[in-house]
């Protein structure tokens, strides 16, 4: 199947910042599964955070959450420590209240702009 929706993913330092657009189905989730875990190899040595802006998500499809959480658990495992959540609706917030359920070493925070995101990190220590 095609893919729907798209994102997009850059690393700084131990950062990676995630833009997340449209509708996710399978397709669309599974790759940025092994994108996301490509990042976190490179540098998973050391306390690492993300930054994932839901701005302009229009949710998924619910066959996604069995690999979403697998992809936390394992990102739980390889030294995350900190997950910020741009999202404007009370809707997107729920579903990833109920992701974050398998994240228990990450410390998240919701947040309504980028640039408190931002700030939050920089408050963790974090080099942003």
């Amino acid at each position: 199947m095609k893919e729907h929706g798209s994102f997009d993913m850059i690393q700084h330092g131990q950062i990676i910042s995630l833009n997340v657009f449209g509708g996710w189905n399978f397709e669309t989730t599974s790759r940025w599964c092994s994108e996301y875990k490509a990042h976190i190899d490179s540098i998973k040595g050391a306390p690492w955070a993300r930054i994932m802006d839901l701005t302009f998500w229009e949710l998924t499809t619910p066959d996604v959450w069995e690999i979403v959480d697998e992809v936390n658990i394992w990102a739980n495992q390889n030294n995350q420590k900190y997950d910020v959540v741009i999202c404007p609706l009370s809707l997107q917030r729920q579903l990833l209240e109920r992701a974050h359920q398998v994240l228990p070493n990450v410390e998240i925070k919701f947040c309504d702009h980028i640039s408190e995101a931002k700030e939050w990190l920089r408050l963790q220590g974090m080099k942003i």
